[in-house]
């Protein structure tokens, strides 16, 4: 085997809860995983590479925790006999625009036909680049659901115990169910889809599987229903209750926001006059939400949502919801990766994996820092040198 060695310098090191001053280091990488950290800048030996990142501020690599690879949902539809080639296209565009800005770790959140899992497969393969997948294959919902075309429907408390099995079987890594409507629907975004037993088989059978499972909600009854199942996650969540709030904080459920996705709508000058005003309502009340969020302690991560991922976004909403800057950076890095069972991620430290990005500026002093990558290594591999880097 050989044993790929690097020495990378910079300007220092920032991990989500240490607020020490930063000093020149040296990252020294071994194939996968760090190997030491070291201050100062020391050179390599002849067996090692030099990584030029000297002005840099080293961050461990991003999370993006909700996430449509495939973006079946948002871009032109496809017919059935299209769906593999055209899908596996766009994700490998869509993972190597996600490398390029520092993101190592996605959580896909279900696609049309599963295509997702074999997506993986292939960048396991070696196929094509991109940052590690978490994938639940489908979005489970229930029949005639408003984005019914890209789910995998299933009704009543048996069915659904099925279609976990199903997805368990298909290789998916987690479950995703849709138990509130969606902001496009007919009706209001807060709509539930599914009763509280249906919620509950799909929990249980997807625990004993030893399964996770995630669900999309924006809040109300639909949310209410599912914390009190017990998932694992809530995403979107926008309007959350205070039970709501104090039961996640209980449980250990995860809250995973995609602020970006309904800043989008009410951005885009051809959104609906009646969609507009729902993505509104929705801006304030994410606000009012992340701020119960946080004082409960409730754990946060945050995705795009097939939106384009904006670290700087997510964080700026964090920060003016009443979250440090500190607080912001673990929900994109240590929060992910508790989310997603990688315990040997989002931190730079000895022995764990080496994704690693450089930031032209200090994320603990100016949050959009986080939007100027200027090196990335995932796994050890050099993906994005710096500017004037040996490796350009």
């Amino acid at each position: 085997m050989v044993i790929l060695r690097q020495f990378i310098h910079c300007a220092g090191i920032r991990n989500p809860g240490q607020s020490v001053s930063l000093t020149l280091t040296t990252v020294i990488t071994e194939n996968e995983k760090i190997q030491a950290i070291i201050p100062g800048h020391v050179q390599p030996d002849e067996n090692s590479s030099l990584i030029s990142w000297d002005n840099r501020v080293v961050i461990p690599g991003l999370f993006s925790c909700h996430e449509h690879i495939t973006l079946d949902s948002v871009a032109e539809h496809v017919p059935d006999a299209e769906v593999g080639v055209v899908f596996a296209l766009r994700a490998v565009r869509v993972c190597g625009r996600f490398l390029q800005n520092g993101v190592t770790t996605v959580r896909d959140a279900g696609a049309r036909g599963a295509v997702n899992i074999q997506i993986k497969k292939a960048l396991q393969e070696g196929l094509f680049s991109g940052p590690d997948l978490i994938v639940p294959g489908h979005r489970i919902s229930r029949t005639g659901f408003t984005k019914w075309r890209v789910c995998l429907e299933a009704d009543g408390p048996e069915d659904l115990r099925k279609a976990v099995r199903q997805e368990r079987k298909r290789g998916a890594e987690y479950i995703k169910l849709m138990v509130s409507d969606v902001l496009s629907g007919q009706g209001t975004p807060y709509d539930p889809q599914y009763s509280f037993d249906e919620i509950r088989a799909a929990v249980e059978e997807a625990h004993e599987l030893g399964l996770k499972v995630a669900v999309h909600a924006y809040g109300g009854v639909g949310a209410a229903r599912a914390i009190r199942a017990g998932v694992d996650s809530i995403e979107h969540g926008a309007s959350l209750s205070d039970e709501d709030i104090e039961m996640m904080a209980e449980n250990g459920t995860f809250y995973v926001m995609t602020y970006k996705a309904v800043y989008d709508a009410l951005a885009d000058p051809k959104t609906p006059p009646r969609l507009r005003k729902t993505a509104e309502s929705m801006i304030e009340r994410y606000h009012e939400t992340l701020c119960k969020v946080r004082k409960a302690g409730v754990r946060v991560a945050a995705g795009g949502d097939s939106h384009g991922f904006d670290p700087s976004m997510e964080a700026s909403a964090m920060l003016k919801s009443g979250f440090t800057h500190a607080e912001a950076l673990a929900a994109l890095t240590v929060n992910g990766a508790a989310l997603c069972g990688m315990p040997d991620k989002g931190v730079v430290r000895e022995g764990f994996i080496a994704d690693l990005v450089a930031l032209d500026g200090d994320p603990l002093e100016d949050i959009h820092a986080l939007g100027k990558v200027r090196g990335v290594a995932k796994k050890g591999q050099i993906i994005r040198p710096c500017e004037g880097s040996p490796e350009c």
